[in-house]
């Protein structure tokens, strides 16, 4: 009799590994508080940071440049090359190694320049963009290491809470500004030795001890910092004893928290008396309560440099820092209020030069009724930046240290100064300016009007601004109204009146920005009606090469005052976006011009008609359609050539009926050594003529897009059509990665290529845990190009791959197979070739091998045995290696 023993052997083999985790990733941001609620914006993208692995590329800088990887609100990655910029006191800094300040800028995005730091093992990040919104990345307060990365402008009504800034009168003692001035400040930067001071209200919002404060300070004053240099060449270092005004019990402190008009002289007191008047230059406090309020022109003012407030019930993030800190900041460097709004008793009339509430750091953004918007975006308007260059070159000038750059102004120019335009038209004003450094420069068109009128503006309005302010952005040429998406608070002026703006030009310079400006008067005059376009002015069809007569209302524009005689015609094909396609110039102002339509097929075609020098313009109110002379149409688009040497195309031509020139006919980019044959090299439209391509045989394989032309005497149409020579003998695919018998290899993501080759259609990828492809599940997948990507692979595991190219004209033979083997903290398990039979009578041995694929160390082995047999008494078991290495499992 038989008997069946099966005889299992299982071999475990211990293996450690180090695995490489990434930096960041994306997370859904569960974990927040109803705080943290508040000060999210509305839009966000959620991720998690493992900070040890950051703070490792950070050790870097210590000594140099070092580049750093951080995330976007779409969802992707940029790089950043960043150096030290602390904002504390070097003694300060050593006090507390574990709060650190850094700025840089992108090098994946030119003008994008980076403020950031750590502390208590959180980043935090704000990335000025010129011409783009501002980027910020955030710790979600009470999460462990979760960040919102999001647009400044992503932030929404839910960030206001109520708050109110008062000037404090007495400050108010110097002449209104002087709206002509030649340059903002002289491009050196100043640093002031800052006194940052807290209530215990606040400290116990931040975490309640003196390093959890500094580091929200670092926060703060690392993003005011980046705004006040990049606008008005400002920086703050806070002092080396900072420390000894952060105050933790609010029972205790010298303050009274929600009374920022106490709070003014109670600072004052406090840094004379702690840090000592000689020892600051300017001083302020942070408190949960009281609202901001300021003594103008403070810095370097031994009564009243230390009288600035800033409360808000939750001192945190950019609705803090922008909105109300810089703004109370703002005031000490003597900057006034910039909206014409009435809030308060607040307006500061010499100044309203902002429609509303406004919408830069000095006016009221989301706290003025009518709002422009919920925030501030983070710039000083013109005005602001005059008053505040006026104090640091002045008076705010005698305390400050000055920090040698090689920084110069950008010079910048309008064509001319004072223009007349009509009444309820649009215009544009245009500057021209350059860099002697080669900075990237920005442009702010703003209006500088500071009569009280009724808000929002209406056409109505007198005096008064008109046109709110807009962020900075590379675009010269600035239109009123903006172009896309009419505003409230860009209303054109429907009676005679004078307007005035100011462009500021910033250089974005990384060490210290400088600006430069000029003015332009806009004098309007009510003609009764608008200069306007007539026709086209509907969803007309124009065909190219047309002559068409283009119309519009003159409006007593080619008399005085405005006095423009003469048109320039243009066309756009962008709905209005661009138009500097010329239809016509030096055209009479008379109401009619006759232009030849240009050969540009389009949809979203407008016309407009600008004053020749002079910024008035009109565009037409709907898009219209331009159609070509004629067109070509080619069938079929796409042709595989499979082991053949011939293929045929059509290409079919129509035109409009008055299209009768003769249509010359071309082919070019073709294959090497193919040959393009035409039935008809010259045709009439309508036509349709066959395009043979032979000596496919010959050429290589790969995809080709080849050119057929037509060429008429004002008309040249080219078309593209594909050839696709397919390799019919596809060589055996040679893999590069993972090498054969890797090991410790990544389990949650393994990236696999190989040698692409030409012709090939895609590629059969299998992988699997057995080396037949066939006892164990096969994970397949056709990729395109010569790499492909799996992950969540079983750990300590080896696996097999293998590849085989395919065309459509063919198959290649798969690969020789490849095996790896998955990293694991714990086993790596191998089976064997069990059951096998012992016979009840055997008198001998009974051999299984177990087969370990790899060479590999390992540190400790377990063997299990499973054996069923009549005598088990008369058994004994031992393992043996290769080399003769045996150990007995039992006897």
């Amino acid at each position: 009799m038989k008997l069946q023993k099966p005889l299992l052997l299982l071999l475990f083999v211990s293996i450690g590994i180090s695995l490489n985790a990434q930096q960041w990733t994306k997370s859904d941001l569960s974990e927040r508080s109803s705080i943290d609620n508040d000060y999210l914006p509305e839009k966000y993208k959620g991720y998690q940071l493992e900070f040890p692995s950051l703070m490792t590329e950070l050790e870097k800088v210590k000594t140099s440049e070092s580049r750093i990887e951080l995330p976007t609100p779409d969802g992707g990655m940029e790089m950043f090359m960043i150096e030290a910029a602390d904002v504390f006191h070097h003694d300060l800094a050593a006090k507390y190694p574990g709060i650190k300040a850094y700025k840089g800028y992108s090098l994946d995005v030119p003008g994008s320049y980076i403020r950031m730091g750590y502390g208590a093992s959180r980043l935090h990040a704000m990335i000025l963009r010129e011409g783009a919104q501002t980027t910020y990345i955030d710790h979600i307060k009470g999460s462990e290491q979760k960040y919102a990365v999001y647009y400044r402008n992503d932030y929404g009504l839910r960030a206001r809470h109520q708050f109110e800034c008062l000037v404090n009168e007495d400050s108010r003692d110097i002449e209104d500004v002087e709206i002509a001035t030649t340059r903002h400040g002289d491009c050196e930067l100043r640093k002031y030795r800052l006194a940052l001071a807290c209530t215990g209200e606040y400290a116990s919002f931040h975490g309640g001890t003196v390093e959890s404060v500094l580091v929200e300070y670092n926060v703060a004053m690392a993003r005011i910092n980046g705004v006040y240099e990049r606008d008005a060449g400002i920086t703050m270092e806070l002092i080396a004893n900072t420390d000894e005004v952060i105050f933790l019990d609010g029972s205790t402190d010298p303050y009274t928290n929600n009374s920022g008009g106490a709070m003014l002289a109670e600072n004052q007191n406090t840094c004379d008396d702690i840090i000592g008047s000689v020892n600051y230059d300017i001083g302020h406090v942070f408190s949960t309560g009281g609202g901001g309020v300021a003594n103008l022109r403070s810095p370097c003012n031994n009564n009243s440099k230390a009288r600035g407030v800033t409360g808000l019930g939750s001192p945190i993030n950019d609705p803090f820092y922008i909105d109300y800190v810089a703004h109370e900041m703002g005031h000490q460097f003597g900057g006034n209020h910039s909206y014409n709004n009435s809030c308060g008793g607040n307006r500061n009339n010499s100044t309203a030069v902002e429609p509303g509430s406004g919408s830069t750091i000095m006016a009221y953004a989301g706290i003025c009724s009518p709002n422009v918007q919920s925030n501030s975006d983070d710039h000083f308007h013109g005005v602001n930046l005059i008053e505040i260059a006026n104090f640091v070159t002045g008076n705010g000038n005698s305390c400050a240290e000055i920090i040698p750059t090689t920084n110069n102004a950008p010079e910048v120019t309008v064509a001319n100064a004072v223009v007349t335009i009509p009444a309820r038209t649009t215009f544009f004003l245009n500057a021209n300016g350059s860099d002697p450094d080669g900075d990237e420069i920005t442009y702010c068109w703003e209006q500088m009007d500071i009569e009280i009128a009724n808000m929002p503006p209406q056409g109505t309005n007198t005096g008064g601004p008109m046109f709110r302010s807009n962020s900075p952005n590379t675009d010269s040429r600035r239109f009123f109204p903006r172009r896309i998406g009419e505003s409230t608070w860009e209303v054109l002026p429907t009676v005679t009146r004078e307007m005035n703006f100011m462009c500021t030009v910033r250089d974005n310079n990384s060490s210290v920005g400088c600006t430069g400006e000029v003015n332009v008067e806009v004098n309007v005059f009510d003609t009764g009606s608008p200069f306007r376009v007539t026709a086209p002015n509907t969803d007309v069809v124009w065909p190219a090469s047309d002559i068409k007569e283009v119309t519009w209302d003159v409006s007593g524009t080619d008399s005085a005052p405005i006095n423009s005689t003469l048109v320039d015609i243009f066309l756009s094909i962008d709905g209005g976006e661009t138009f500097d396609i010329v239809l016509a110039e030096d055209a009479f102002n008379d109401g009619s011009h006759e232009v030849v339509v240009p050969d540009i097929p389009t949809d979203m075609a407008r016309v407009v008609i600008v004053g020749n020098d002079n910024v008035f313009y009109d565009m037409s109110d709907d898009n219209f359609s331009i159609t070509a002379e004629f067109s070509v149409d080619i069938t079929p688009f796409s042709q595989v050539a499979c082991g053949q040497d011939e293929l045929v195309y059509t290409a079919n031509l129509m035109s409009a009926a008055a299209f009768d020139d003769v249509v010359s006919l071309s082919v070019s980019n073709l294959p090497d050594g193919a040959i393009a044959t035409l039935s008809e090299n010259t045709i009439t439209t309508p036509a349709s003529v066959d395009v043979t391509i032979t000596g496919l045989l010959d050429a290589e394989a790969g995809s080709y897009l080849s050119t057929f032309t037509a060429m008429a005497e004002n008309t040249t149409i080219n078309e593209i059509f594909a050839i696709n020579i397919q390799n019919d003998d596809l060589q055996i695919t040679n893999t590069t990665t993972p090498a054969d018998e890797s090991t410790d290899v990544d389990p949650v993501s393994v990236d696999f290529s190989w040698d692409a080759q030409e012709g090939v259609s895609f590629y059969q990828f299998q992988l699997s845990t057995a080396p037949d492809f066939v006892s164990a599940p096969v994970t397949s997948a056709t990729p395109t190009s010569s790499t492909v990507t799996r992950t969540d692979f079983e750990e300590g595991t080896i696996y097999y791959w293998r590849v085989r190219a395919r065309s459509i004209c063919s198959t290649g033979k798969y690969s020789e197979t490849k095996a790896f083997r998955t990293a694991s903290d714990g086993c790596v398990q191998y089976v064997n070739d069990t059951p096998v039979e012992i016979e009840a009578d055997d008198v001998g041995e009974v051999e299984s091998i177990l087969e370990v694929p790899m060479d590999i160390d390992f540190s400790q082995a377990k063997v299990t045995l499973d054996i069923s047999h009549t005598f088990t008494g008369d058994l004994s078991a031992e393992i043996a290696s290769p080399t003769n290495v045996s150990f007995d499992l039992f006897d």
